[in-house]
């Protein structure tokens, strides 16, 4: 069932008393404020407690996060309760309660965002993809794939179909020009493959045209 939200992610961890422990990591994409996401949120818990229920394991703790990339500060409280109108002090003992945290991308530097190069590069694609400042620092996100693709071009390729399946998604403003320069950065020794994903894009279409591309690329590499 949580399958087709892609909101989980279950890792075995070390817990400081030495025993093992299971934490889900439930990642929740937002470009947008939303008021009601905590409520969205109790639902996938839910979910997958009741899971562990009928498979007769005991219930894991979830540690609750969204992703946030909008152009303004998240504004709303991070505590279920908030979202209970004229809720009296003496009642919320007796309801469900839970905090959720906001990793809020548009209050880092882009210094502070660190770890793996796909992780690095990912969200500094969120953090940037509905600014002004977008072309300005696609290049210095894509170059991230340089690294990636001195171990392996095939992968580093496929991560820049993704990318431009995603911007094409989200960029009202195509900037063919501006996209060249960024590929070219990234991938300086490309040749055929880069041209061919970049031709097949501007005459015929993005999503037909990048699949096209790929395939002819792949095969002439």
């Amino acid at each position: 069932d949580l399958q087709v939200h892609h909101s989980d992610i279950l890792y075995r961890v070390s817990l400081q008393e030495g025993s093992e422990g299971y934490v889900y990591l439930l990642f929740e994409h937002k470009s947008y404020p939303e008021k009601w996401v905590s409520f969205q949120l109790l639902r996938y818990m839910m979910r997958i407690w009741e899971q562990q229920r009928k498979q007769k394991e005991k219930l894991r703790p979830i540690f609750p996060m969204v992703i946030y990339h909008g152009e303004k500060k998240w504004p709303y409280p991070k505590d279920f309760a908030s979202l209970i109108a004229g809720l009296p002090e003496e009642m919320r003992p007796y309801l469900p309660d839970y905090s959720y945290w906001v990793c809020d991308l548009t209050q880092y530097r882009d210094e502070e965002i660190i770890g793996a190069v796909v992780l690095q590069m990912s969200l500094l694609l969120l953090k940037y993809i509905r600014q002004g400042e977008f072309w300005e620092k696609l290049p210095g996100s894509l170059q991230l794939l340089i690294e990636l693709s001195e171990r392996d071009r095939q992968t580093a390729l496929g991560y820049l179909e993704t990318i431009l399946r995603y911007i094409s998604g989200v960029r009202k403003d195509k900037r063919d020009d501006e996209m060249r320069k960024a590929i070219a950065t990234a991938f300086p020794s490309g040749g055929e493959m880069v041209e061919t994903i970049l031709e097949r894009w501007a005459e015929q279409g993005f999503q037909q045209g990048i699949q096209q591309g790929m395939q002819q690329g792949i095969q002439q590499g």
